[in-house]
Formats: C-alpha cells, structure tokens, sequence
C-alpha cells in the first residue's frame, strides 16, 4: 500500500505505531481527495449554525423547551440536521475507505461507488450499531468486547461481504488478538485524538481572544468554523485510513494463516 507495504508484513500484524505512521503516509499522497472529503462533513454543521442564526435559536438548546414552546419549526430543524450529519458522515466515510483501497479513483467515483453499495452499508452499520448497543445496555464490557469484534465491517462490506457474513468475518479477523486489536484502537484512537487537539487549540485561542478582547462574536464564529473545518478535513480521513490499515493487516494475516 503507497509504497511503504513492507510495514505491513504478510505474516506479522502491523505494529502499534507503524498504524498512524503509515497513514500519514497515505493522507499525504492523496491529501486533495482526502481534504475534499472530510471537508464535506463542515457542511451539516455550517447549515446549523445558519439555521440557528436564521430560526433566533440559543446556543444552548433545550429539546425540553422547545417542546414546552410548542417550537415546531426548530424541533424538524434539529431532527433534520442530525440525520443530514449522519448521512454525510457515513457516506464520507465509507468514500474515505473505498479512495484507500483505489488510490486512483476521483472524489467522484469513491462517492459514486459509495453510494452503490449504501444499503448494504446501512444495513451491516445497523445490525453492528444494535448489536454494540445492546452490549453496552447489559454490560460496558459486553460493548467493548463487541465494538472490538465488529470493527471491520465496513471495510469488509466494501470488500464483498453483505450483513451478517461481513459481521462474521470482521469477528474472525479478530479471533486469537483481540487484545492486540484494541491495543491499536487505543493508541491510535489517542494519537489522532491529540492530533485533532493540536489543531484546534491556536483557532480556540484567537477564539477566545476575538470574544474577550474585540468583542465580536460574528468575527469569532467565524474563525470557530475555520478552525473545525480544518480538523475535520485532516482527522477524520486519517482516522478512517487508519482503520482500514489495520483492517489490510489483519486480512492479509488471517489469509496466510489459512494457508
């Protein structure tokens, strides 16, 4: 993968911090697709900002209230730009994996092949989503143990594998290193998380200081947005390039294991 697959090894799972390494690697070969799709995840949140603008919302919204108000207009807006962000966000996502695999497709065609196969993807992303969560209802353990096992099912629905068949295989994939897996989940979880902090923290600052100091909250939002576009646009691509790096790993290990 993008020339550094040696990292990888066919027989040995990729090592704890060769997972963000390589995917820096990768993010930065392909950074315009990858900008451009991360970036789209701004959108939901620009049209809020501008729907709370436009419907006189207060930043701190209660459902309660707005209920208690009888605020129909604003309770549809809500409802409305959650799912729009979720759509978004699975549908970048799902694009990011495919542009990882086929490192020479457009933005267009990792979309185009994305929205090809979204039931599936619906469908698999929904059976995992019920399963963790009744994991974490009866148990927290329970739910880890399951967001460990069904960690590769996107990845393994791009490859193929449709629904429950996709949910068994990412459990094989896992069977015999689950501690290792998480392991990795962790300490690449931690590296972009603090990646994402690094990035954000000089637009919070300016932030506070537009506030604070100028006094001009139109100016601050603003440099807000600016701020969170750019951590989306970098963090979650490495993020989902991450995952499907490990995801690449543990296939190519489990198939010589087989052999």
């Amino acid at each position: 993968m993008y020339g550094k697959r040696a990292k990888m090894g066919k027989n040995k799972f990729i090592g704890v911090f060769d997972i963000p390494s390589l995917a820096l690697d990768i993010f930065l070969a392909n950074w315009k697709k990858y900008a451009v799709l991360g970036g789209l995840n701004v959108i939901p949140s620009l049209f809020f900002i501008l729907g709370q603008s436009a419907l006189q919302l207060s930043p701190e919204i209660d459902f309660y209230v707005l209920f208690k108000e009888h605020n129909i207009n604003a309770i549809i807006f809500l409802i409305c730009t959650f799912i729009g962000q979720m759509l978004v966000y699975i549908i970048t996502s799902v694009a990011i994996l495919v542009l990882t695999k086929e490192k020479n497709l457009t933005v267009k065609q990792s979309i185009a092949k994305t929205l090809k196969i979204i039931f599936p993807i619906f469908f698999a992303g929904l059976l995992t989503f019920l399963i963790i969560l009744g994991g974490y209802v009866l148990l927290i353990v329970p739910g880890i143990i399951f967001s460990v096992w069904y960690l590769y099912v996107l990845p393994c629905v791009i490859d193929g594998k449709r629904g429950t068949q996709a949910l068994a295989h990412s459990k094989s994939l896992v069977k015999g290193r689950f501690w290792q897996t998480l392991t990795r989940i962790v300490i690449t979880s931690l590296i972009v998380a603090i990646t994402g902090h690094a990035i954000e923290l000089p637009f919070v600052f300016f932030v506070n200081i537009t506030d604070l100091v100028v006094k001009n909250t139109q100016l601050a939002s603003i440099i807000s947005i600016f701020g969170e576009s750019l951590k989306f646009t970098i963090i979650i691509p490495l993020a989902i390039i991450s995952l499907y790096i490990l995801y690449e790993s543990a296939n190519q290990t489990y198939a010589n294991k087989k052999l």
